[in-house]
This record gives structure tokens, sequence and C-alpha cells, in this order.
């Protein structure tokens, strides 16, 4: 087999396709094309018929390879429909029935003299990727989905051809090799997951490959077949990675109370390896409080109910307790729940110290009732101690101006209260009198001692009165001052 490299060349530049653009179209790098086209590398036979077809043109016209043959169209479709209800299903239970089928197809392939052509427009029609061998490994059909995977044009004749003519090296030594021990061997092999040869490990599909045997038991071939399961294997990776990477606790239990599956998370959360958490009950890691409620809980699952919003606690393997908010579903004919478990551990935490701080505020806010309470008991007393004595009371500042007075006090100097309101004390005082009041306020204000004075004082209206004062320091550099009246006193004496 032979690629001429200089006329794929002229007729891509006659085209005026690119380099890039063919290599594009191919599904292949730039470096692999230019590997071809300057003959360090010679493509297998389905990919030199790829480049013919890409580029529209006969492959003979850049090859020694002879155009691809035209099949008889042959309506087989009660026979195709015989090995796809045999291909389906479980295929383990049919392999005597596979083996049957495909032993008559070979009786077929023995009597006819069109046998191969029979045999390829009925296989054509089957829907997988499907082909048969005879012992020497060379194909004698094959499906056109199989055609389809390389590429090739469904009327491709695959008779005579071999793995290395369709698949890169390593895969096509990979495939003949089981092939060639199913031959030997007479062992099938039944629905293995693999990749499909011939797609740069692009798809996936479950393979298996029975032997043939004729009439007498003795190996004719093989046939092998893949059912493509790409967008199944792609789906169970996504759902993999869903599993895998969410920080929540994902798992599957069954009826019996044991774990099946838990995904890392949930491993991680509760400080298990994945063995531990499926060697003991699940009631084993399930606060002791909670057991009861969950086990109700899984009573209501097993019956087709959903689980919303289920909280309970679970126990750490370091002893902490967690707090988790479940959602599951159960499948009864399985016998299985599937859950997804939220840790609400820190939620928890603070919904408790929030309800403990509201306790101690409440416990505060009771503390401040009764001591506003008592204030306000406090502040009658104050007001019949000081308000309604009978006698004056004035808080005098440093310099000796009024800050507060009482009644009793503004009576006896004939004001309103308000007027009083930093008024010098010494208005009060009969000018002769002063420098005592002077010298008296100068020793309290030096020693802190209290000091007590008679002193003659004056009325608003100009009226004189004895009186006797008492001073003591009050806070900030103020002091206050007792008035009593004794002139009464004083004119009986």
């Amino acid at each position: 087999m032979e690629l001429h490299t200089e006329k794929l060349k002229t007729i891509r530049k006659r085209k005026k396709i690119t380099a890039e653009e063919l290599a594009g179209m191919m599904g292949m790098s730039r470096v692999t094309l230019g590997a071809w086209e300057n003959a360090r590398r010679v493509p297998s036979e389905a990919k030199i018929r790829m480049l013919a077809k890409v580029m529209n043109i006969p492959v003979n016209e850049i090859s020694d390879l002879t155009p691809d043959k035209t099949i008889s169209e042959i309506k087989l479709a009660p026979l195709a429909s015989s090995i796809s209800s045999v291909l389906a299903g479980d295929r383990a239970k049919n392999l005597n029935r596979q083996t049957n089928l495909i032993s008559g197809i070979m009786g077929i392939i023995k009597e006819l003299s069109d046998a191969k052509l029979l045999l390829g427009a009925m296989v054509s029609s089957l829907p997988s990727i499907f082909y048969i061998k005879g012992t020497d490994l060379k194909y004698i059909t094959a499906s056109e989905d199989f055609l389809k995977n390389l590429s090739l044009n469904k009327n491709y004749d695959v008779i005579g051809k071999t793995d290395y003519d369709f698949f890169p090296q390593n895969e096509a030594k990979i495939n003949n090799a089981m092939d060639k021990d199913v031959i030997a061997s007479g062992q099938s092999i039944i629905d293995k997951e693999c990749y499909i040869p011939g797609n740069r490990k692009a798809r996936w599909g479950i393979m298996s490959k029975i032997p043939i045997l004729d009439s007498e038991g003795k190996i004719e071939g093989v046939v092998g077949y893949f059912v493509d399961i790409t967008e199944r294997k792609k789906a169970e990776e996504k759902y993999d990675r869903i599993v895998n990477i969410s920080p929540n606790l994902i798992c599957v239990s069954g009826m019996d109370g044991y774990f099946k599956f838990v995904n890392p998370a949930g491993e991680k959360l509760l400080g298990y390896t994945g063995e531990e958490l499926l060697s003991k009950p699940v009631a084993c890691f399930i606060h002791p409080d909670d057991i009861v409620r969950s086990n109700t809980e899984e009573a209501n699952l097993a019956r087709g109910n959903l689980t919303l919003a289920f909280e309970n606690r679970y126990i750490h393997k370091d002893g902490s307790i967690l707090h988790f908010l479940w959602t599951a579903a159960s499948i009864p004919d399985e016998k299985l729940i599937y859950s997804i478990a939220i840790d609400i551990t820190e939620r928890m935490q603070v919904k408790e110290a929030l309800r403990v701080h509201q306790v101690e505020l409440e416990m505060q806010n009771e503390e401040l009732r009764r001591a506003h309470v008592e204030l306000e008991a406090l502040r009658g007393r104050y007001f019949n101690l000081y308000e309604l004595a009978p006698v004056g009371f004035c808080t005098l500042s440093e310099k000796g101006l009024i800050r507060e007075a009482n009644i009793r006090t503004a009576v006896k100097l004939g004001m309103n209260r308000g007027a009083l309101i930093n008024q010098p004390f010494t208005r009060f005082i009969l000018p002769e009198d002063q420098d005592i009041y002077y010298r008296k306020r100068k020793t309290l204000l030096a020693t802190g001692k209290p000091q007590a004075w008679e002193i003659r004082m004056l009325h608003s209206d100009g009226s004189a009165f004895r009186a006797y004062l008492q001073a003591a320091p009050a806070q900030n550099k103020e002091f206050m001052i007792t008035l009593n009246d004794i002139t009464a006193l004083k004119t009986i004496e």
C-alpha cells in the first residue's frame, strides 16, 4: 500500500485547500498531515480512503488502492432483526443463541457463492459496531457503524483487511491479540468496558467477542461488536465529578441499615474512612438521642415518601457533635435510600449562641427593670428628703454659684428656684458677714472637711434673717450647704 504524496500535495493545492484546512477536515494535527505529505509516515488504508473522501476524489488518484466496491442491495431485514434481538438484552444469557446464530451465518457463507455480499448487506444494517473475522484474523464483513466509526464510506469493502489497515498500530495490536486469543481458547469475552478502537480514545463501548463454531464444534472465526456507551459514560463521569467534589455529604444506604456508598465529603465530615463507614450500621454514627426519630424517618422513606429538611445529629470520630439537614428519596424496589446532607453545625452553634445571648439579655433586662423600680423608689425618697425637707439644701460650684436648690431654700431667699440657678450665694449674705463665708469656703475646699457657722442672710425683699449653715464637699469640687433659719431661736435667746 502506497500513498502518492506528490499527487496528494498537487491535488490539494489545485483544490485550494491549505494543509491546515485539510488537517482540520481530517480531525488531526497539522504536524501529522505534514509527516504524511513528506513520506515520513505512512497512514493506514482507512486514513488514505478518508483523505480521498474529504477531498472528493477517487482513492486511486492518490494511492495504489482500488476504489470502494458497491454492495448490492439485498433485503435481509428479518435476519438482521434476529441478530439484533440476540445481541440485545443479557448477553451472558444469550451466549449460546449468539454462537448458534453466528454458526448459521457461517453455514450460509459456505453454501452460497455470493455469501460475502449477502453477509455484508445483512451485517451493514446492524445498529452497532459489528464485525466478523476468519481464523486468519482477516475481516469477512463489518457493519455500517463500524465503517462510520472510521469515517469510511458505507460501501467500503473490508474483505481481507486486518486491524492494521483500520486502527493505529497500538490499538490494532490490542484488538488483534484479543481476537486471536478468543479463536485460540474458544472462550468468549462478554460485556467488557473499553475504548472503541479507531477514534483516539474519544468514545467508550461495551465490547463482546464470541468464537464462531461450525456444526462440528470447530472454530471458524470470531465475531466482535461494540455497543457505544459514550454518552452514558460522560453522564457517569459528570455524576462522579459532582458527587466527588460536592462539599455536602452524599450517600446511599440500604433498608438493612448500612451505608452502601459515602462520598469523599462525607468521609471528611465524619472523620471516618469509607471502609469504616460501610462496615458499621448507620445507627452507630447517629447521636443516641436522635436514633428513634431517624428510624421513624427511614420508615417513612421506605413507604416511598420524600424527606425534606430533616435534621438530626451525628457523632464525629473525635466525639464532637455534627448537625445535618437531610434531603432523601428511596427506591423501594432496590431497597436503597439516596440522601444528601448539608452540614449545619456552625449554623446551629450560632443559633444556640443567639439563644443563650437572648436569655442573657432577658436576665439583664429583668435586672434593669428591677433597678429602674429601685431607682424610682430612690427618686421618691430623694424628693421627700431633699425637696420637701424642712431645711434648705443647695449645691454650690467651686466659685460659689448656686447649681441646685430645694424648695425650702427658694422660700427662705424669696425667689423662684429657677431664678436661683447660677446666682452667687454671696448675693444673699449680709455684706458685713461675707468674709466669714469666704473663709469657711476656703477651708472647706482646702481640707475637704465639713464646716459649720452662723451668718446673717438677706431675703430678696431686703429683710435680714439669722441662719446656721453647714457645708460639706460634693463631686467635681462642688459643695453642698444646708440652711437653717435660727432667727426665732436668736430672738428668744
